[in-house]
C-alpha cells in the first residue's frame, strides 16, 4: 500500500477544518473499474473518502434529518442547491470520477466540488490502463506525485527525507515538492541525492548502487616483495587500499623465495590487515650460506688465545742427550696440552698470521729406544713452537669464516726421561713446515671464536696434530693509533 498525504490539505482549500467525509460519485462506463482501482490506492489516513457504495450507504444511515433545509427552502442561503446539499448531510466534497480512451491508454478525471467552495477543482491522471490513471488522478487530488523507481540490488530500500519509505523498485506515491532520496543496500555504497515530485506527474530514477569497499593491507617477510591485486601491481602494500568486496587473488613474489597466491574473501566496511611470510626457495640454511654478514670483516687485525691438545706422533729421534748417549726412536705417540697466542691481519680473502706463539708439555709417559736398543722412557716433552708470516685464504659465510694457512715454523723441544737406572735430558730446534685449516664463528665486530688443526709435518719423521680452540679479538689500528 502507497503512502499518502492527508486529504485535509486538499479538502481543506476555502479554510481550515476537521476532515469530513467526501461522497464519491463514478457517471461513466468504466466507474466500476475507477472505483476499484481508487479503493486499492486508498490508506486508512483517507479512509473519510467514501469510495465504496457500502461506506456511503453505512454513513448516510447515521445522518438525521435537520429541522431547515437551508439554501432548499431558500436559494439565496447558498450559490447552488449542490453545495447546499453537501452541507446538509455533512460532506466536506463531492468527486465525479469519469475516464476516457486516448491513444495511450486512458484518461481519469477527478472533477472536485467543495461544500464550501465555489469553482470547481480538476484533477487527471494518465496511463496505459485505467489502474495506472486512476492512482495518478488520486495522486494529484491529494497532492501527490508517483516515484517509479528502479533499483539494483533489489533488495535496496530507500528513505525519504530520512525517513524508511520502501524497499525495492517500483511505484511509490510521495508528497509534492523538493525532497532528498537516500538509497542504501547491504555491503553497497549509499546514495543520495535531491528530487523534486509535482502533483499527478511521475518521476522515473534509476539507480545502480556501487559495491561498498572493505579495506586491505599487507605486510610481509621480506619487506621487499612485488605485491599483486588480481593481476595488478599493488604498489603500496602496507598501506590501507579499497577494495570492492568479494573474492580476490592476492599474489606476492620476492627474489630467493617461493611465490605465494591465494583467493582472500574482503567484506564490505571490514579491514583486513594480512600479514605473509614468504617461504624461501632454498633452505634457510644455504641461503645464510651465501650471505656475508658485516661482523666477519669489520676490522682487519686480529689477536688470538689458543687451547692446544697435541698428539704428537712416534718416530726418529736419534738426539744425543746430557749423558752422551743418543734416543733413537720415539715408540709411542706422546699428548700434549698448551696455551698458544697469534697477531695477524686478513683481508677479505687473504689471511696473513704474522706471529704465532705456542707452548706444549706431555703430560703420558711414553717409550723410547736408546741407541744401544735399550728400552727407555720418555717423562716429559715440552715444546714451544712459533709460527712466522704463515699465508692463506679466508672464505666468509654468513657469520662464519673458514680459513686454511701454510708456512714454516720452528720447534724448540726438551725431552726428558730414564733408561736403564739413569735419566736424560736433551733439547732440539728443528725447522718444519706446516698448515692449518680452521673455522671461525664472529659474535661481533671484534669477537671471534673458533676451532682449528694445525699439522706439522716435513722434514721431520714426528708429525705432530695439534687441535686447537680459539678465542679472537678484531680491531682496527686506526682506532687504537
Amino acid at each position: 500500500m502507497k503512502y499518502l498525504l492527508p486529504i485535509f490539505v486538499m479538502v481543506s482549500l476555502a479554510h481550515s477544518t476537521p476532515k469530513a467525509p467526501v461522497y464519491w460519485n463514478y457517471p461513466g462506463p468504466n466507474g466500476d473499474k475507477i472505483r476499484a482501482a481508487l479503493a486499492v490506492e486508498r490508506t486508512d489516513e483517507h479512509a473519510h473518502h467514501l469510495i465504496l457504495p457500502d461506506e456511503l450507504d453505512a454513513y448516510l444511515s447515521d445522518i438525521p434529518l435537520p429541522e431547515r433545509f437551508d439554501c432548499l427552502d431558500d436559494s439565496k442561503v447558498c450559490e447552488s442547491e449542490a453545495q447546499g446539499v453537501l452541507r446538509l448531510l455533512g460532506f466536506g466534497a463531492r468527486v465525479d470520477a469519469d475516464s476516457r480512451r486516448t491513444d495511450q491508454g486512458y484518461e481519469v478525471t477527478l472533477e472536485m466540488t467543495l461544500a464550501d467552495g465555489v469553482d470547481k477543482k480538476i484533477f487527471k491522471g494518465s496511463g496505459s490502463t485505467i489502474e495506472d490513471a486512476s492512482s495518478g488522478a488520486f495522486a494529484a487530488l491529494i497532492g501527490q506525485g508517483t516515484l517509479l523507481l528502479e533499483v539494483n540490488p533489489k533488495t535496496a530500500s530507500f528513505r525519504i527525507d530520512g525517513k524508511p519509505y520502501g524497499q525495492g523498485s517500483g511505484k511509490y506515491l510521495i508528497p509534492a515538492g523538493k525532497h532528498t532520496l537516500t538509497i542504501e543496500a547491504e555491503n553497497h555504497q549509499l546514495t543520495e541525492e535531491p528530487i523534486e515530485i509535482r502533483p499527478s506527474e511521475t518521476l522515473k530514477i534509476v539507480v545502480k548502487l556501487a559495491a561498498a569497499f572493505g579495506r586491505l593491507s599487507l605486510k610481509t617477510t621480506p619487506e621487499k616483495t612485488t605485491v599483486f591485486i588480481d593481476g595488478t601491481e599493488w604498489t603500496n602494500p602496507t598501506e590501507l587500499k579499497d577494495v570492492e568486496p568479494g573474492q580476490h587473488i592476492i599474489r606476492v613474489e620476492a627474489p630467493g623465495h617461493e611465490a605465494f597466491s591465494q583467493n582472500v574473501t574482503i567484506r564490505a566496511g571490514v579491514e583486513h590487515a594480512l600479514k605473509l611470510k614468504l617461504v624461501p626457495s632454498e633452505p634457510i640454511w644455504r641461503t645464510a650460506m651465501k650471505t656475508v654478514h658485516k661482523h666477519t670483516h669489520a676490522n682487519p687485525w686480529y689477536v688470538g688465545l689458543q687451547l692446544h691438545t697435541v698428539s704428537a706422533r712416534s718416530g726418529g729421534i736419534n738426539l744425543k742427550t746430557t749423558q752422551n748417549f743418543e734416543m733413537k726412536d720415539l715408540a709411542e705417540s706422546v699428548g700434549m696440552l698448551g696455551l698458544g697466542v697469534n697477531v695477524g691481519w686478513r683481508s677479505k680473502h687473504l689471511d696473513i698470521l704474522g706471529l704465532g706463539l705456542s707452548f706444549q708439555n706431555g703430560l703420558n709417559e711414553a717409550k723410547v729406544i736408546m741407541d744401544d736398543d735399550s728400552p727407555g722412557r720418555l717423562d716429559t716433552l715440552d715444546r714451544t713452537m712459533m709460527r712466522i708470516g704463515w699465508f692463506g685464504l679466508r672464505y666468509p659465510i654468513w657469520r662464519i669464516d673458514a680459513y686454511t694457512l701454510a708456512g714454516l715454523g720452528l720447534a724448540f723441544e726438551t725431552f726428558e726421561g730414564g733408561a736403564v737406572n739413569r735419566s736424560f735430558r736433551a733439547t732440539t730446534t728443528r725447522l718444519f713446515v706446516g698448515s692449518e685449516f680452521g673455522l671461525r664463528y664472529s659474535f661481533s665486530d671484534n669477537w671471534f671464536a673458533g676451532s682449528s688443526i694445525i699439522l706439522d709435518y716435513w722434514p721431520d719423521d714426528r708429525p705432530s696434530i695439534t687441535w686447537t680452540m680459539n678465542g679472537e679479538y678484531a680491531f682496527d689500528l686506526n682506532g687504537v693509533l
